[in-house]
């Protein structure tokens, strides 16, 4: 499903589009929440069974 938010005739905002979808925002608010808790938090290593994809590790 394609939800966007329009500008009825309004300018180009970027890429020649006039319009944001609602994905694109929740994008870029998950983006940076993520680089937030990144600093505040450190960044969590990863355990090296689940870098390797193994499935026991669930």
């Amino acid at each position: 499903m394609l939800i966007s938010i329009a500008l009825v005739s309004g300018p180009v905002i970027r890429f020649g589009r006039n319009y944001i979808t609602v994905s694109e925002i929740a994008q870029q608010l998950y983006c940076e929440y993520k680089l937030h808790l990144s600093i505040i938090e450190g960044k969590i290593q990863t355990p090296p069974a689940m870098e390797m994809g193994d499935n026991n590790s669930r």
